[in-house]
């Protein structure tokens, strides 16, 4: 039968196992789990055992799942992904792209131009999808074209299987263009039925671009300027082992997109103990912001070259009051940024877990005392 008594030593072994997740007393707490499920029946055994079991292959089963969904994504691919451009006004470029067919199928396609936003912190863009234009597209004194002698930007053209298509774009500035910033999208749609229907585009069943960042400017030096909008320690008090997350976000308040050039420095003890977390220089568009990340401490050059990453975080073993200071300045020049925090590394989690158990050896003395008090009969 079911009692109190066992959920209440369940409910208390899992709450001190969470305050001592990380610790040498995690050993101590499962041995005392063990111990207690010893003493389950071996009728609630037969039950929570397969049940648990069952969880387990449905929770594997879906991430398989989701794993086989996210390889089979990419249909097509289009290189180079990203393009920055700075070009000066009467002037004009070219640049090639290939786009690239991995299906076992033909596909139809059309290549065109949208202007995108950039959206959220996380370097995202959302293109705007306008009606199609047939081709050379036009945006504020800057042209761009398919200099390809059998294809225009907005018409549809076919893909066989395995196939790759170059795509070769020319980009021209009016002598009248102004100084500005431009942020468009190489777009290559797959059409559903070989065909599109009148409109934005919106039918597509599949859509692929390569960003480009365009900056017109006369002398060459756009003004460029970053400001750390935020800079914050998650949490602020951090425990022995426990991985402390900083937290960098960075506004763009000048005329161009610029890299954020710099570093984090974290010390302790009067600098005995340092640590510096280099930031990699990601795109930050006019009038947006974005939370930068940082390399893995003791990235190679090809590691860099393939882009890993990871948040700016630190593991300190060492309790103490710790700073944290920031360091940044735009691309190509410009003021330099900084800002600092502190933060405090304490054992608290240990400290908790000791109170537990020694609040529960207390507990047990006092039980085993009244138990053994002798008793008096009448």
């Amino acid at each position: 039968m079911f009692r109190i008594s066992d959920l209440l030593e369940w409910v208390g072994a899992g709450l001190i196992l969470v305050f001592m997740a990380g610790s040498k007393f995690v050993i101590l707490i499962l041995m005392e789990i063990s111990k207690m499920n010893n003493r389950l029946r071996s009728r609630r055994r037969r039950v929570v055992l397969p049940l648990l079991m069952a969880f387990g292959l449905l929770a594997g089963g879906l991430a398989l799942a989701i794993k086989s969904i996210g390889a089979a994504g990419l249909e097509l691919q289009i290189s180079p992904p990203l393009l920055e451009v700075m070009i000066k006004p009467g002037h004009s470029l070219t640049q090639s792209f290939i786009v690239a067919n991995a299906t076992q199928r033909p596909v139809y396609l059309r290549a065109r131009m949208v202007r995108f936003v950039p959206v959220g912190k996380q370097g995202q863009a959302r293109p705007r999808l306008e009606p199609v234009y047939f081709g050379p597209w036009r945006d504020r004194g800057v042209e761009f074209s398919l200099v390809n002698a059998d294809r225009r930007l907005g018409e549809v053209f076919l893909l066989a299987p395995g196939a790759k298509q170059q795509l070769v774009l020319r980009i021209q500035a009016a002598l009248s263009a102004a100084d500005r910033d431009g942020y468009y999208t190489l777009l290559v749609e797959q059409a559903p039925q070989g065909r599109f229907l009148p409109g934005n585009g919106s039918q597509a069943r599949l859509m692929i671009g390569s960003n480009i960042l365009l900056t017109v400017s006369r002398s060459g030096r756009p003004l460029k300027k970053l400001a750390i909008s935020r800079f914050r320690a998650r949490p602020w008090l951090v425990d022995w082992g426990q991985v402390l997350r900083l937290r960098l976000i960075v506004a763009n308040q000048g005329k161009s997109f610029s890299k954020a050039i710099g570093k984090i420095e974290v010390s302790a003890w009067g600098g005995l103990w340092r640590r510096q977390l280099q930031l990699r220089p990601d795109n930050i568009l006019v009038h947006s912001q974005r939370e930068l990340n940082c390399w893995q401490q003791h990235s190679t050059a090809a590691a860099k070259l393939a882009g890993k990453t990871v948040p700016c975080q630190i593991k300190p073993w060492l309790p103490g009051y710790y700073q944290a200071k920031v360091q940044l300045a735009a691309d190509g020049g410009g003021a330099t940024a900084s800002a600092k925090l502190h933060f405090l590394v304490f054992p608290w989690r240990e400290l908790l877990g000791l109170i537990a158990l020694a609040a529960i050896g207390y507990g047990v003395s006092k039980q085993q005392t009244t138990d053994n008090r002798p008793r008096t009969t009448n």
